[in-house]
């Protein structure tokens, strides 16, 4: 670890040791044990998303904020990522070329009473979707978060880069941990607070971390509805309370190989720099797989896409 990755790691362990002591406070103060906490909390909220009960929205986030208790609020601040998104676009004799960066990026000022809830963020709420970019040659998992209409689809991507330190939380971080996910290799002071956590934690404290951190990993990655939005958006805004958190990394639901991100749309205005887009001719081959054609390719100018043709 080099100095600034010692230095994380030392807050780390500070903050896992600070954490033991809450958690341990708030279950004597409830008599209870932490499982019967957690396992109360997260029986109702599935029986919410399954439709077996009615929660109102405080009721929803007074769960979720009861079992955010163990989480360890560590950020991990990220300096040198690229994002990828991509759109579909309607098949048509001529390919669409958008001129605008908003189309491809978050839904600008203007239209924001026209955002649906989705995975982290609630109705009228801004924020950029994103899975991180290594390069060209592997875009299957934000193509995989589009459904192809047809056979043939055009689709466009925006490929972005961080210009200055974002700091980002993960969603599940010792479920991944624990089921040695790929999201891990993301950073190296991840495997570091892994082996210390599980080093200085009892038995049954971690069971109820992991409980909660599987429990997460499981309504973020499940089949997106209206009453699993109306959690994960409470979740989503939960995570994102803090304002020097600019965004969250999480699983793909569709696909494990590298992971996606959720930003602030301030986050995206002044700490990511948008710097390319492409339009391809997109075929789905088989299991995640894509024929791609690449049609044109355009810079950022500004707010505005420069085309080649």
């Amino acid at each position: 670890m080099n100095k600034k990755e010692k230095a994380l790691f030392e807050k780390a362990k500070k903050l896992i040791d600070d954490k033991r002591i809450e958690i341990i406070k708030y279950a004597n103060e409830n008599n209870s044990s932490h499982l019967e906490l957690v396992k109360k909390d997260i029986f109702q909220l599935r029986k919410y998303i399954k439709g077996c009960i009615l929660l109102k929205e405080q009721d929803i986030d007074n769960l979720l904020s009861n079992l955010v208790q163990y989480r360890i609020s560590l950020s991990i601040p990220i300096n040198n990522a690229k994002f990828a998104r991509t759109r579909i676009m309607t098949n048509s004799k001529e390919y669409p070329k958008y001129d605008d960066v908003s189309v491809l990026s978050y839904t600008p000022l203007h239209l924001q009473n026209k955002v649906s809830q989705g995975r982290f963020n609630k109705k009228e709420q801004r924020m950029y979707y994103g899975s991180i970019f290594y390069d060209y040659s592997n875009l299957n998992v934000p193509f995989s978060e589009i459904d192809l209409k047809e056979v043939d689809d055009y689709v466009n991507t925006l490929i972005s880069e961080v210009t200055q330190n974002i700091n980002l939380r993960i969603i599940g971080l010792f479920s991944f941990i624990e089921n040695k996910h790929p999201l891990i290799d993301f950073h190296p002071i991840l495997k570091e607070i892994s082996d210390y956590y599980e080093k200085t934690h009892e038995e049954k404290l971690l069971k109820a971390i992991k409980m909660v951190d599987d429990f997460f990993v499981e309504i973020t990655t499940s089949k997106g509805n209206e009453r699993v939005y109306n959690v994960t958006s409470i979740l989503g805004n939960i995570y994102l309370e803090d304002e020097s958190i600019d965004g969250i990394l999480y699983q793909s639901v569709k696909s494990d190989e590298v992971p996606n991100v959720v930003l602030k749309a301030s986050s995206v205005d002044t700490k990511v720099k948008h710097f390319e887009a492409k339009i391809a001719l997109l075929t789905e081959e088989k299991d995640g797989e894509y024929i791609i054609k690449e049609l044109n390719k355009g810079k950022i100018d500004n707010c505005k896409i420069i085309w080649k043709k």
